[in-house]
């Protein structure tokens, strides 16, 4: 009888364990993402800026250039210096893809960190 209440034990026990892994290790995409960094070439001139660098020496990059919203209904919302777009995003076989203005492409999500890649440049954004 002890014995059976000792697995019993450790298999509740693990289930918890996994549960919270499961929770812990899964990612979810949902929240507000602020710029973090951006790196490419503009016109044959390479750009690799991060948050509090100088763009052109005409502005400061703040956390606020460039805001994502990504919300459980699978709608998005960016602002970029003033400018909103909206847009909806999916999760196919375990990748995500954000679809603006007609246009889908896949995301890459790791950690706190989401980036966009296009054309040769990279966009991060942190939660």
């Amino acid at each position: 009888m002890k014995r059976a209440i000792t697995g019993g034990i450790l298999a509740a026990l693990a289930t918890v364990i996994l549960c919270v892994c499961l929770t812990a290790c899964s990612t979810n995409i949902v929240g507000t993402y602020k710029f973090y960094s951006m790196k490419g070439e503009d016109g044959g001139v390479k750009i690799d800026l991060k948050v509090g660098d100088s763009y052109m020496g005409m502005f400061e990059l703040t956390e606020d250039f460039m805001v994502l919203t990504v919300n459980e209904d699978n709608t998005l919302t960016l602002s970029t210096m003033g400018t909103t777009v909206k847009g909806s995003w999916t999760e196919e076989s375990g990748k995500y893809y954000f679809t603006i203005e007609g246009e889908k492409q896949e995301i890459k999500v790791s950690g706190s960190k989401l980036t966009m890649k296009e054309d040769g440049s990279e966009l991060v954004l942190k939660k």
